[in-house]
C-alpha cells in the first residue's frame, strides 16, 4: 500500500510544522545546539534521505507536454485570427480553421467550467460527497450529473 499523501494545503502546513526540517529544527542545527544535527536527520527520516521522506516538500514536476499544447493551439488560434476567410487547400489550413472554429464554438464552456471548478474548491470534500453519495448504479450516476 502506498503512504498517505496530503492533498488539502492544511494539511501540508500541519505536517510540515511536525516535520524535522521545521524552522525550529533547523534553527536548532544552525546554533550547534548538542546533538540537534543527529535529532533533526532521524527524527521522521528514519535514516532514510531526504528524498524518500514524505514530509518534506517535494518540487511540483513542470508538466512540458500540456505546455507544449497550449502554445500549439493558442499559435494555431492566432494564425486561424488572421487568416481570414479559412481555405482548406492545405492540411495547416484545415487544422488551423478547425481549432479557430472549435474555439469559437466552446469558450463560453471553457470559461463557466473554470468558474464552476473554482466554486467547488471553496465546498468542503466531505460536503461534496456526501450530496453526491456513495451508491453505484443508475441512481449514483444520475445523482453526480
Amino acid at each position: 500500500m502506498s503512504e498517505y499523501v496530503p492533498e488539502h494545503p492544511a494539511e501540508l502546513e500541519e505536517k510540515s510544522t511536525t516535520c524535522c526540517h521545521s524552522a525550529q529544527a533547523q534553527e536548532a542545527v544552525s546554533l550547534g545546539q548538542g546533538g540537534a544535527e543527529e535529532d533533526a536527520a532521524t527524527c521522521c527520516h528514519g535514516g532514510q534521505s531526504e528524498e524518500a521522506d514524505s514530509c518534506c516538500a517535494q518540487p511540483a514536476r513542470r508538466d512540458y507536454f500540456f505546455m507544449v499544447c497550449v502554445v500549439l493551439v493558442t499559435v494555431t488560434y492566432v494564425m486561424g485570427a488572421l487568416q481570414g476567410e479559412h481555405q482548406h487547400d492545405t492540411v495547416l489550413q484545415v487544422f488551423v480553421g478547425g481549432i479557430y472554429e472549435l474555439f469559437n464554438l466552446m469558450w463560453w464552456g471553457i470559461a463557466l467550467g473554470i468558474v464552476f471548478v473554482g466554486l467547488l474548491a471553496r465546498v468542503p470534500r466531505e460536503l461534496a460527497m456526501g450530496v453526491l453519495g456513495r451508491e453505484s448504479g443508475f441512481q449514483g450516476l444520475f445523482r453526480a450529473t
